[in-house]
């Protein structure tokens, strides 16, 4: 009886020693996650002491939303935070240099358009100017032929009215000269607003082009692989800017809490990088939802929680 009574309290001591030991390190959140900066590549251009200064803000806001510390940042910590460059940056370069390509197709397309507006704006006045004096020359030209006509029927005119007609006849022919001026005028702006139709037809097909080849290269998000989290690190593969790179460390940083994918778009643990706000970088009310979930869990839940994975490998197993 007594050996059993021993037995029965070294199993109680030794149960309750491993729940205390499961509560106090293995329940998320009891403990601050100590995190150092491992693999650090400067092709990013972007220094260590930004770098771990975005991560300090990445984790505030996991901290902010708990009221608690989650992360430390720890020299020579085992858990790492990587900055590694590979194809995923190097796409994204490119597709910043053709972003900057269509900003100054797009500009180049806004200054013709504004060119051609103002030239063809100075065509149509010339064209109305150019009418009006034509149908005043007509007018005066008709008047000088109808006297001519009248005093030629008379014989002659007399010296004084053949004066005034000379000098009818004179002003006309400067009137005719002022006319063809206007007249090449008028066809040098429409040569013009000609010209800036074709440069603008080009720039178009131009932009155009350049607008198909990045929505087929960069127009669709994909499955989230700015980061990833692997037990033992986090690595940061790719980022478009600062707030960008924010975003992506706060993901991963959700995920070393044991968070999961979300399900709405503009959750931070969205699988997608693409609708969540970045400017400035929050966390949704899922995110926020799946934390407090996360950091109430008590050692039964993880238990249950594995004994489902275990019979879920099993069945997997089973079942092949």
């Amino acid at each position: 009886m007594i050996k059993k009574t021993v037995e029965y309290s070294f199993f109680l001591v030794l149960l309750f020693g491993i729940v205390w030991v499961w509560q106090s390190v293995l329940l998320p959140c009891e403990q601050p996650i100590e995190y150092s900066l491992g693999t650090f590549d400067d092709r990013f251009g972007l220094s260590q002491g930004d770098f771990l200064h975005e991560a300090s803000l990445a984790e505030a806001l996991w901290e902010g939303a708990l009221g608690r510390e989650l992360f430390r940042y720890v020299l020579g910590a085992p858990f790492t935070v990587n900055l590694i460059f590979d194809e995923r940056q190097e796409q994204t370069i490119e597709g910043q240099k053709l972003e900057a390509t269509l900003e100054k197709t797009q500009g180049i397309q806004e200054t013709l358009e504004q060119k051609q507006s103002k030239t063809r704006a100075l065509y149509e006045q010339a064209g109305r100017e150019y009418e009006r004096m034509l149908a005043s020359f007509k007018r005066h030209l008709d008047a000088y032929n109808a006297d001519v006509a009248k005093w030629n029927k008379e014989g002659g005119a007399p010296p004084d009215e053949y004066e005034d007609l000379q000098k009818v006849a004179k002003a006309l022919e400067k009137e005719q000269k002022e006319l063809e001026a206007k007249r090449l005028e008028v066809n040098r702006l429409a040569g013009e607003v000609n010209a800036f139709s074709k440069k603008q037809v080009a720039v178009v097909e131009e932009y155009n082009s350049q607008v198909e080849e990045y929505a087929h290269r960069y127009g669709e998000p994909g499955e989230f692989d700015q980061g990833d989290y692997v037990g033992t690190e986090i690595n940061i593969y790719q980022y478009d800017d600062i707030p960008h790179l924010r975003a992506v460390l706060t993901h991963e940083f959700g995920h070393a809490l044991g968070l999961v994918h979300g399900t709405d778009p503009q959750s931070i643990m969205y699988h997608l990088m693409d609708a969540q706000p970045l400017d400035p970088v929050t966390l949704s009310a899922e995110d926020r939802t799946m934390l407090e979930t996360q950091c109430t869990k008590t050692v039964w839940d993880i238990i249950w929680e594995r004994l489902g994975l275990l019979r879920g490998r099993m069945t997997a197993v089973s079942g092949e």
